[in-house]
């Protein structure tokens, strides 16, 4: 009850808490568009978001094709706390398209588990076009009264889209005199010049620089000028080290080109520094002593020599680089075991056989004695003959005859050969022979050579490590048997579970190797598990919810959070993870037709593409512009789901009419649909039955709905419609099943017509249809 009136005594002060290691890093990591076969450099990076050190062991790149290259040459790398590293990551698209690849660190993150980077870009291609210049030469008019000449009518050294140059023709007048057919010039006159084009890689009037093209950042913006922090002098166009402006491939620039003050002369920045956020500051904590640091042990912890702010604590010498308690000071420190304020050796008192003192570096060692071996003999002592000197051999454990270390007369058993001995191995017992030896000689207990002891397993006595012996088989008995259940093995241990034997006790004997797992999509089995009991093996397949060598994830069969084809972000019933092309939207995504394909309404990133509208899962697009695909069969879009719905927009005018499709009215039921249709393909195998179902999404149009299964489409086209009568408000929706077979045909196109009877309201192109399809 004191103490905690004594904590609540106490003024209130500020806790901080202090974080592990943060890895923090930005993903994805987008290289834009690169000629293939080109590398482009990018920097990744890094930031510890705790206080102590992040060190990253190892990473790896999937996969691991040589598309994206990771530039950390040295592993372990360390990242101070609160402080961030650049690694330089290269891309070298191998053919035109898209490449992604997954960077995964093996560090000591300490938080939540960190998903990989993800690495991106577009390999296009490095093709460079036709130049337009120089032009054809000048010719003469038919009649030599003038000149023509040709001069590019593009502010480009490309040819047109088409592959053809093209040119503005200046005709020039000659009269009194007559075009020159050689020159194809008027006398006297030069070809008019070419016009100043910025980008085009010459530098002309009016420009500071021309790099060949027209972006900027790279030194000649798109104005032909040079760029802050640039000398375009002598092309191309190089950053200006020491500046103080950072450009182009400049990691740092401090306004020098001097080394040492964490921008190298070469503005790059230098081993120990970090030049993030200007002016470079040295990283505490990193190993390298930079700058004011007094010291850095790799650490920003107290206590170790070096301070969290990289000087040299009380008590400590870090000249050297290692910081290293100072012995001899009166402070125990560091390693020191003590330290009492000298670095002499003490003596014991007279007559201690041993005691401990604080030796020359600051460990206890043991003291100077004044006993046994100081030369002269005491009680208790046989013998004292001191150290050897003079020619003396003193006190000795080694020397034969010597008076012993500890004052005592040398004697058998010492382990010293003395001149009455044959032998002294350091005891008076008779040894036995290596196990396994058949005879050997040893040491005997008056120390003379006799023979030893054998042992050897399968001599039938139990000896030393030996669980059993059962020697060799005779009269009937196995004796020791690597083969016979229930037998003393061969290497004399006993029989057990995982021996590879079947015992008397034993269902079954795996062996060394236990495994309870059935094969992998094998519904049941029966295993021998470690007890050397036959069970029911471990069944593994995809939907157990157990993540196995060859499945992405598997979350089980739960209807609402297990594997799953219709449900976003959901781990597919293949067992792979959603992405873009699955045919269902997913997080990230605006669309999903099934595929990466551009130029079919939902792009490879699985983005609504511009001018179109996507709908539904599997996603359903069609075009917004006026007359764009959908308008007629031949550009109908393509349904490929088996079954869906989306809410689509009515044509922009009247391209069919139902009578002239089908046999009269067999149609829809009326010969003319006079509104503006929107038409979707649908391919159907032989032996399915399509279900189709639409209605005006605001009630108020005619909606009649028929099939074709042609394009383009003739009097017979039409195989199945339908148009209830309208009576001015539709609240019934339409609707038909069609069935197709055939014995020639494995399957076909078919084209749903979305039509509108006008009446008093004729749909538009902002009017909206809701459809529905089944196709089992």
């Amino acid at each position: 009850m004191v103490t905690f009136l004594l904590l609540l005594s106490c003024a209130e002060e500020p806790v901080t808490r202090f974080m592990g290691p943060q890895l923090l890093a930005n993903s994805p990591v987008h290289f834009g568009d690169g000629p293939k076969g080109v590398r482009q450099s990018g920097r990744l990076i890094i930031t510890n978001g705790g206080d102590s050190p992040l060190k990253i062991e190892d990473f790896k790149v999937t996969p691991d094709d040589g598309v994206f290259q990771v530039g950390i040459s040295e592993l372990p790398l360390e990242v101070s706390g609160r402080r961030s590293k650049e690694i330089s990551v290269l891309f070298t698209p191998p053919s035109i398209g898209s490449f992604r690849a997954e960077l995964a660190f093996d560090s000591n993150h300490d938080g939540d588990t960190l998903s990989p980077i993800v690495l991106l870009g577009n390999g296009v291609s490095n093709q460079v076009c036709l130049p337009c210049s120089p032009p054809p030469e000048p010719e003469c008019h038919l009649d030599q009264t003038s000149s023509i000449a040709f001069v590019p009518n593009q502010g480009t050294d490309c040819e047109s889209d088409n592959g053809v140059c093209s040119y503005n023709q200046v005709e020039t007048l000659c009269a009194p005199l007559l075009c020159d057919l050689e020159t194809g010039l008027c006398p006297g006159s030069l070809p008019p010049p070419p016009p100043a084009v910025c980008g085009d890689g010459t530098l002309q009037e009016g420009e500071e620089c021309d790099d060949g093209n027209t972006e900027n950042g790279d030194g000649c913006d798109n104005n032909c000028t040079t760029e802050d922090g640039w000398d375009c002098t002598a092309p191309p166009c190089e950053p200006i080290c020491g500046d103080g402006i950072i450009a182009g491939d400049e990691e740092c620039d401090d306004g020098n080109t001097e080394s040492g003050d964490g921008c190298g002369n070469n503005c790059t920045t230098e081993d120990g520094w970090d030049c993030t956020n200007p002016p470079c500051e040295p990283i505490c904590g990193d190993g390298i002593i930079t700058g004011n640091e007094a010291c850095d042990d790799g650490n920003t912890t107290n206590g170790d020599g070096c301070s969290e702010s990289c000087s040299t604590e009380i008590g400590w010498d870090c000249s050297a680089g290692e910081c290293e308690a100072v012995c001899g000071d009166g402070q125990t420190l560091g390693d020191e075991e003590c330290d009492d304020g000298n670095t002499s050796i003490e003596t014991c008192d007279y007559g201690a056989a041993a005691c401990t003192v604080c030796g020359t570096d600051c460990t206890f060692v043991a003291g100077l004695t004044q006993s046994c071996g100081d030369g002269t003999q005491q009680a208790n002592e046989a013998c004292d003959d001191g150290i050897a000197q003079d020619g003396g051999v003193g006190n000795s454990n080694t020397t034969p005859d010597a008076c012993r270390e500890d004052c005592t007369l040398p004697i058998c058993g010492d382990n010293v050969q003395d001149s009455q001995e044959q032998c002294d191995d350091g005891n008076t017992d008779i040894e036995a022979c290596d196990y396994g030896e058949s005879d050997c000689t040893v040491c005997g207990s008056l120390c003379t050579l006799v023979p030893g002891v054998t042992q050897s397993c399968g001599d039938g006595t139990l000896q030393g490590a030996e669980e059993c012996d059962d020697g060799v088989a005779h009269d009937g008995g196995v004796g020791n048997s690597n083969t016979a259940p229930d037998a003393c093995r061969e290497n004399c241990t006993q029989a057990y579970c995982g021996d590879g034997i079947q015992d008397t006790n034993e269902a079954c004997d795996p062996g060394s190797s236990v495994d309870l797992y059935c094969a992998y999509g094998e519904p049941s089995c029966s295993v021998c598990n470690e007890n050397c009991e036959q069970v029911d093996g471990w069944a593994q397949f995809c939907g157990d919810g157990m993540m196995h060598e060859n499945e992405d994830c598997d979350d089980g069969t739960d209807p609402n959070s297990g594997n799953s084809d219709e449900r976003a972000d959901a781990c597919r019933t293949t067992c792979v993870e959603a992405s873009c092309g699955d045919g269902w939207v997913d997080s990230g995504e605006q669309c999903d037709d099934g595929n990466n394909d551009l130029g079919d309404g939902c792009d490879t990133a699985c983005l609504v593409e511009d001018d179109w509208d996507c709908f539904g899962s599997p996603s359903v697009c069609v075009p917004l512009t006026p007359d764009a695909p959908g308008e007629t069969c031949e550009t109908a879009a393509a349904i490929l789901a088996s079954s869906g719905s989306l809410t689509g927009f009515y044509g922009e005018e009247n391209n069919y009419e139902p009578g002239d499709l089908g046999d009269g009215t067999s149609c829809t039921g009326y010969y003319n649909n006079d509104g503006p249709e929107v038409l979707y393909s649908i391919t159907m195998s032989s032996g399915q039955n399509l279900y189709v179902e639409a209605s005006s999404t605001n009630n108020e149009h005619d909606i009649s709905i028929y099939l074709l299964d042609g394009c383009p489409p003739d009097g017979n086209a039409c195989v199945i419609g339908t148009d209830v009568y309208f009576t001015g408000v539709s609240t019934t929706p339409e609707s038909f099943n069609y069935s197709w077979s055939s014995n020639t045909e494995t399957e076909r196109t078919f084209y749903l017509v979305i039509d509108a009877y006008c009446m008093d309201s004729c749909p538009t192109s902002s009017d909206t249809f809701e459809l529905y399809w089944d196709l089992q």
